[in-house]
């Protein structure tokens, strides 16, 4: 607390000048209880802030995904227009040689029709990937990086879920709220205690029969009799219990989580694998 200046005249019959300091005393250390709400306030930002970043490096990867989908579909889309442009072009050099049925040329037309719509389709998406990738990365000309053809051998055990868990910018997050609510019950608590305020006054009389100096001291202690405050750490109490239980519901799902995505994991990566076993 600062000092507060404090000055008092009278000029009647006897003539009186003080002046004086009073000084709040912060008798239960509010000011560190204070410092560690401002701390913990502090570690919940930055936990908000990875949790935010996290979700931008998902968007991001989700939107590379999306796009490299779609730039491997517009290629798969040529190729096949170019061989459907073939197939016209062979199908209607046999219909003039007398080989084919002027039916099979139409429908050679329109199979190449039909490819060319799903070509234009095919970029539209890819346009569209681009845009969202570009307004999420807040880019606008950059090479993209490509993603692996071959899924890493997945090698998730308890005790690295464990790991993952505890490092999840979420459960961070809700971890920093924990120790926050935590600390505003410490403060509502020494909020409780009321704070005692010293004075010193000096100063000269000035009466008909001479002058005299005045020195006093005062002491003021607010009175806690109506307002106790317990209702104020009954709520940061509560407040806490809340954050404890979202965290605690948090850890569960997010165990949840990990378990079926690395199930999931698994069967993809032995898909794949199959795949490339077939395909070589």
């Amino acid at each position: 607390y600062n000092p507060s200046l404090t000055a008092e005249g009278q000029d009647a019959i006897d003539s009186t000048y003080s002046v004086g300091v009073n000084q709040t005393i912060d008798w239960a250390n509010k000011r560190s209880a204070r410092a560690q709400v401002g701390y913990t306030n502090v570690e919940v930002a930055k936990a908000q802030r990875s949790v935010l970043y996290q979700q931008l490096i998902t968007e991001i990867l989700d939107g590379l995904v999306r796009y490299q989908t779609a730039e491997q579909s517009v290629i798969l889309a040529k190729r096949r227009t170019d061989l459907l442009q073939q197939f016209v072009t062979l199908t209607t050099k046999r219909h003039a040689a007398g080989d084919v049925a002027r039916v099979d040329v139409d429908l050679a037309q329109l199979a190449l029709a039909e490819g060319l719509a799903q070509q234009a389709d095919a970029e539209i998406t890819l346009n569209k990937a681009l845009q969202t990738l570009l307004a999420t990365a807040g880019l606008t000309q950059v090479t993209w990086p490509e993603l692996p053809n071959l899924l890493p051998n997945p090698t998730l055990t308890h005790v690295d879920m464990n790991e993952l868990v505890d490092h999840l910018p979420a459960i961070y997050l809700l971890n920093n709220q924990y120790l926050s609510a935590t600390s505003r019950i410490r403060l509502a608590e020494k909020e409780r205690y009321a704070d005692p305020t010293i004075g010193i006054q000096a100063g000269k009389e000035n009466t008909n029969e001479g002058n005299s100096g005045l020195v006093s001291l005062n002491l003021s202690i607010p009175l806690n009799i109506r307002n106790n405050y317990r209702n104020e750490v009954v709520a940061a109490n509560d407040d806490a219990i809340e954050v404890e239980k979202q965290r605690m519901d948090k850890v569960r799902q997010a165990r949840a989580d990990i378990q079926t995505s690395a199930q999931r994991y698994q069967i993809l990566y032995q898909s794949v694998q199959q795949w490339h076993s077939i395909s070589n």
